[in-house]
């Protein structure tokens, strides 16, 4: 606050920009930011964490250009207002901001990254604390969606083609996971790969991150794991017999032969002696020469079918040796994870209970039993092997359950799916698409689930709260049309458009509702909706006024919210524009007053 005694007033065109600015000041963002980061061969006069926010802003104020900065119909390097609300220590040009994000690192982008969450940490720890009590568990949204970029582009870092919407495009994807808090999602961690990625490969990152920012997990079906080990022991056990009676099978194949080779071998001379005494004379068919030969074609064909008996049984032995060391590193490998997964157990005294809502792509066999073997709750649509399978159980009396006029569900019995080896629960969903009848199925574990197949279609589409967050990231924060060729400057472009501002406006306005000290009903609608503060209120004129003891925001009189005023600070002190202290009134009661005195006095026939 202004401590010189003077009342200072500012004019700024980006509103909310400001009031969120005296928001972060209560978290040290700009400050950490200066002090956290850096980046290789930054030559520039103004820290490279200023310049990291100022990127920030943009996306934050809804723009769409880095020479938005400069150039824009509301430049923000010319509104000081924002500047000094923010705390950044210079303005930079945005030559210069694009300079940074090239040269800008790996490190950089882990360095931003630690700072925000380092932000973050109280607000979800503070959502989490009040889920928990209220004994709700926690709901996590996994999702993963396209961002595509020319088709001709050679300039953007790791851009592949792959599948994006319904269409094959060249760009990257985005992988976003959510918490379904009280009032409003929360985003946790997203993460930015190459177009060709698919699904299944991004789920285990996004669980690692999130457990990490909700600092809880629940508590680990180790007794699965034990399950799957002994299975895994009485497989190798009944292999190892296998084998052995192979291996006798090879000995005696091969002792066979050798048998066979001396038997040859001794034949041989006695050919030679026979065929001597013969001579020139015809072999007759029963004569000892006859007889000699038929011995060793006999003996020739049995080495031959013991070597093709031995050369099946090589091969099967070669088949089960590789199953079997394929088994013993399953076996290292599960028990590595069921070591894992005890000191997991034996590290967390308060287990929660998390539920994960995962689609299609999520579903594959490995990941349902990764989330399973996790502790997890999961609702998950399936692939179309699983809902093919469905299908044919279907029986001709199949009691349908109506959730809309167009969809309905019916309840198969739990069984395993792909992989999966846990019995799901699943239900298949029927409905009609235009002059199409399509199908697909829900797949829940626990399979013993008490919720009705009702609840789990409404349940189930409660997932689109991760999918709007990837929408908002996308048009709210601009990320679709921001266009930046760097792979620091990519990364962190994702990390502010599709978690850490989306966050940060909803714990501003919590921040701001008590500071508001007139209002009207758009500005009070304008509280409740991300996209509006964004692309409306930050854009929206307004004047800062700074007393001693006291800073108010009052939005002016030309903009969509007049007569809104809050107090970022202290007292609330603002004077208002009454007519009493109008230069122009005040002299014409002046006037009628003097023209009283100077009148003469009033006669009684005048009277």
């Amino acid at each position: 606050m202004n401590g010189s005694g003077e009342t200072k007033t500012q004019r700024t065109e980006h509103a909310m920009l400001v009031a969120w600015g005296y928001f972060s000041r209560w978290h040290y963002l700009a400050e950490r930011l200066r002090q956290r980061v850096t980046i290789p061969r930054h030559h520039e006069n103004i820290p490279a964490g200023d310049l990291i926010l100022e990127f920030g802003l943009l996306l934050l104020a809804g723009s769409t250009q880095l020479q938005d900065l400069n150039l824009g119909p509301r430049p923000l390097v010319k509104d000081e207002a924002v500047r000094e609300a923010w705390q950044i220590t210079r303005w930079g040009h945005y030559t210069a901001v694009s300079r940074a994000l090239k040269a800008a690192t790996a490190e950089t982008v882990h360095q931003v990254v630690a700072v925000l969450d380092e932000v973050s940490r109280p607000f979800i720890e503070y959502e989490v604390a009040s889920l928990v009590a209220q004994e709700h568990g926690l709901v996590l949204y996994a999702d993963l969606s396209g961002r595509p970029v020319s088709a001709y582009s050679a300039s953007y870092p790791e851009v592949r083609w792959g599948h994006m919407g319904q269409t094959l495009a060249l760009g990257h994807q985005h992988a976003l996971i959510t918490l379904h808090g009280q009032e409003y999602r929360l985003h946790l961690a997203g993460f930015l790969h190459p177009g060709d990625t698919v699904s299944e490969t991004c789920l285990r990152e996004l669980i690692q991150a999130a457990e990490q920012r909700l600092s809880c997990r629940p508590r680990r079906r180790v007794e699965l794991v034990q399950e799957r080990l002994e299975v895994l022991a009485r497989q190798l056990a009944r292999y190892r017999a296998q084998l052995s009676q192979q291996e006798q099978a090879q000995q005696q194949e091969q002792e066979r032969q050798r048998c066979l080779q001396q038997r040859l071998t001794a034949q041989d001379p006695l050919l030679v002696q026979l065929e001597s005494q013969e001579g020139d004379k015809p072999v007759r068919p029963y004569s000892r020469l006859a007889k000699a030969r038929k011995q060793q074609a006999s003996w020739r064909r049995q080495l031959q079918q013991s070597q093709r008996r031995e050369g099946v049984i090589r091969g099967q032995l070669d088949r089960q040796c590789a199953r079997l060391g394929q088994l013993l590193h399953q076996q290292a490998e599960l028990g590595l994870w069921h070591g894992r997964l005890l000191f997991d157990n034996a590290t967390n005294a308060n287990p929660v209970a998390i539920r994960i809502h995962i689609d299609g792509g999520f579903s594959g066999g490995d990941n349902l039993t990764y989330l399973i073997e996790l502790g997890y709750a999961v609702l998950a649509v399936g692939k179309g092997p699983s809902t093919t399978a469905l299908r044919q159980e279907l029986p001709a009396t199949a009691q349908w359950v109506p959730v809309t006029a167009q969809v309905r569900l019916w309840a198969g019995p739990p069984a395993t799916v792909g992989s999966c080896p846990y019995p799901l629960r699943r239900i298949l969903q029927h409905w009609q698409a235009r002059d199409k009848q399509r199908d697909s199925t829900f797949l829940q574990y626990p399979a013993d689930d008490p919720m009705t197949v009702a609840d789990v279609f409404s349940t189930y589409h409660q997932r689109q709260h991760a999918e709007a967050g990837i929408k908002q990231g996308k048009s709210v924060f601009g990320s679709r049309d921001v266009r930046i060729r760097s792979a620091a400057g990519l990364e962190l472009l994702n990390q502010f458009a599709f978690v850490f501002w989306p966050n940060f406006v909803h714990w501003a306005t919590a921040w701001l509702r008590p500071k508001v000290r007139q209002s009207s009903k758009p500005f009070e609608a304008v509280l409740r909706t991300v996209k509006t503060q964004v692309q409306v209120a930050a854009q929206t004129p307004a004047t800062v006024v700074t007393a001693p003891g006291s800073r108010v925001l009052a939005f002016c009189e030309e903009g969509p919210y007049p007569n809104v005023r809050l107090k970022l600070d202290g007292i609330y002190a603002f004077q208002l524009p009454l007519p009493l202290f109008r230069c122009e009134p005040a002299e014409h009661m002046i006037r009628e007053s003097t023209d009283r005195l100077l009148s003469p006095p009033v006669t009684e026939t005048e009277k």
